[in-house]
């Protein structure tokens, strides 16, 4: 009943929801008791977002939420045809009944996600209040024009619009009902299926006719691990529904890649079952350069490919060798982000671990098969040098052979002239490789300064270079050391003649 003060900036009903949402957060069991005793013609649908939103945040903390009520209240709003229209009371933003749906959608999508706390024999209540909200008209193709494309990415549109978040909830709902059906079961003598009520609507969404929108196929794709733990048979069945190759639906195909690849973990199952999802994919992930965003899909594919190449299901000796394929005929983008992708992942690819070495010795195949390709493969300067100074990871990382390790690192640098990434760590850990070969030690630091004489790296990798250099020089190894004084005094030319204290105490 509370009326706002007609002036600017004073409190508002959305500033009051606010408020609303944190004691209700605090007594959600309390609050969700007595829920379905509001009258919804009598109360802004402002406050409703932030009670269901506070819920929701009750959810998130562990609170004990009494479900009837919250579902009752809940199918109250989604199945009115006749919820009232709000005055304005204010110039500011005020939240409305679409938003009111979005947040019931978010909270059952968020309270479905976790085992056993809403109740089973909810299941019917719940699904009325679902299915209708997976018909909701937002967001329409007019909203996706306004407010999609560069402004925002399918896959986060769909938790911004009410049919988007009301269809993650229904995949919740999906692996909530298989929960519940196999509890308690032996693995044996489980049974997985896709409920038949969900079946209607999941055929609408792979219909373009009567799903268009980019927002809800990437959230369809984004689950396609549900769909295929359920039913793997039929999710193969669709698989050319849920990624359209038709040149109109190319679009549709796009976003799913996105929702598939901007958020599942790489899933040997799934490509073992589902490989052509993974060829299809290669062309979307070819076709740009950039790979904009925040979830950056495409180079999430390049990562799923390495992993069922260094698991062992996608052989580098197959023609059909996925990693293979983006060596050969891929952007230059996604062949640089495979090489350094392979080599952040060498920090916890470990030989200790089961399967570790495998892993190590594939990767080692791997790069030696690039660096002989590499030179007939008729790409210009500054691609090679791109792609193959992210070896710098690989050096920084890699517990691998020592003596391979410091053979590539030179030849990597032989083909980009010097140049690397992660390059004072990598001189951090090349005074662990003096012993190893203080030739090739003492080469890799002339390539390495004669490659990047920059004023900023050299003060920066100063201390290091002098590490080097006593070490080389410690070792007596007179071929070595003649190549460092070449390297020290071509830096006394560039203007560091600090380093030539170092041939000073030599003489």
């Amino acid at each position: 009943s509370w009326q706002p003060p007609k002036e600017h900036y004073a409190p508002s009903p959305e500033g009051l929801g606010r408020f609303v949402k944190d004691d209700v957060r605090a007594r959600a069991s309390k609050y969700s008791s007595i829920v379905d005793t509001i009258d919804i013609d009598s109360i802004r649908p402002v406050y409703l977002y932030y009670l269901f939103s506070g819920l929701e945040d009750g959810v998130k903390d562990g609170n004990t939420i009494e479900w009837t009520p919250v579902v009752s209240l809940a199918k109250k709003i989604v199945l009115s045809s006749n919820l009232p229209k709000q005055e304005k009371l204010v110039d500011d933003f005020e939240t409305g009944w679409g938003g009111v749906r979005k947040e019931i959608a978010s909270l059952l999508s968020e309270a479905l996600r976790r085992p056993k706390i809403v109740p089973y024999d909810l299941r019917e209540s719940v699904w009325k209040v679902l299915e209708p909200l997976c018909r909701d008209s937002e967001p329409s193709l007019d909203y996706e024009a306004q407010y999609g494309g560069s402004n925002m990415s399918p896959v986060d549109m769909s938790i911004n619009t009410v049919r988007g978040e009301a269809t993650h909830a229904c995949f919740q709902y999906l692996l909530w009902v298989d929960q519940y059906v196999n509890d308690g079961k032996e693995s044996e003598n489980q049974t997985h299926s896709i409920p038949e009520e969900a079946m209607p609507v999941l055929a609408r969404l792979l219909d373009p006719a009567q799903e268009p929108t980019v927002t809800v196929r990437s959230v369809v794709a984004w689950y396609m691990q549900y769909l295929a733990f359920l039913d793997l048979n039929w999710t193969k069945a669709q698989l050319n529904s849920i990624f359209p190759e038709k040149v109109e639906h190319r679009a549709l195909r796009d976003a799913a890649f996105e929702g598939y690849f901007s958020f599942n973990q790489p899933n040997g199952y799934l490509f073992k079952n589902l490989r052509p999802l993974f060829e299809h994919a290669f062309s979307w992930a070819n076709a740009e350069e950039s790979d904009g965003g925040f979830h950056r899909p495409r180079q999430n594919y390049v990562d799923h490919l390495l992993n069922f190449y260094w698991w062992g299901i996608d052989p580098l000796d197959s023609e059909n060798c996925l990693i293979r394929k983006v060596f050969e005929s891929g952007n230059e983008k996604l062949r640089v982000h495979a090489i350094e992708s392979a080599g952040r992942s060498l920090e916890r690819l470990l030989p200790i671990v089961p399967g570790g070495p495998e892993a190590l010795n594939r990767l080692q195949q791997l790069l030696d098969w690039r660096i002989g390709r590499i030179s007939s493969a008729g790409l210009p300067d500054s691609e090679v040098v791109d792609e193959l100074k992210e070896f710098g990871w690989w050096f920084t990382y890699a517990q691998m052979d020592q003596v391979w390790l410091l053979s590539k690192l030179l030849d990597v640098l032989r083909l980009t002239k010097g140049r690397l990434e992660w390059t004072h760590k990598v001189l951090e850990r090349l005074s662990q490789f003096v012993e190893v070969d203080t030739l090739q030690s003492a080469q890799v630091v002339d390539l390495i300064v004669r490659g990047d004489p920059a004023a900023w790296n050299i003060e920066y990798w100063k201390e290091h270079l002098d590490r080097l250099f006593d070490a080389i020089k410690n070792t007596q190894h007179h071929e070595a050391w003649q190549i460092c004084v070449g390297t020290i005094q071509f830096l006394g030319e560039q203007g560091y003649r600090s380093f030539g204290d170092i041939l000073d105490r030599t003489s």
